[in-house]
């Protein structure tokens, strides 16, 4: 998985195993925002990939609200 910070362009990359379900994914975003900076854990803008079907418990665990994509713009 890739996340790309806005204004820095910071690039940072998680290693996911192949098919990973929504938990694997929200427990390895967790532990990667609670290493960055507060500057850069104010919000995550998702597309609307299943993979991020428990946003909540992310939001719950870190704070951090989830905001998601118009569906075919994910620019």
């Amino acid at each position: 998985m890739t996340l790309v910070e806005r204004h820095s362009r910071l690039l940072i990359a998680l290693s996911l195993p192949l098919g990973a379900k929504s938990e694997k994914v929200i427990a390895a975003l967790i532990e990667k925002f609670n290493m960055l900076p507060a500057t850069m854990r104010r919000t995550l803008t998702w597309d609307r990939g299943n993979e991020l079907a428990r946003h909540a418990d992310f939001t719950t665990a870190t704070g951090i609200p989830v905001f998601f994509c118009d569906a075919y713009s994910t620019w």
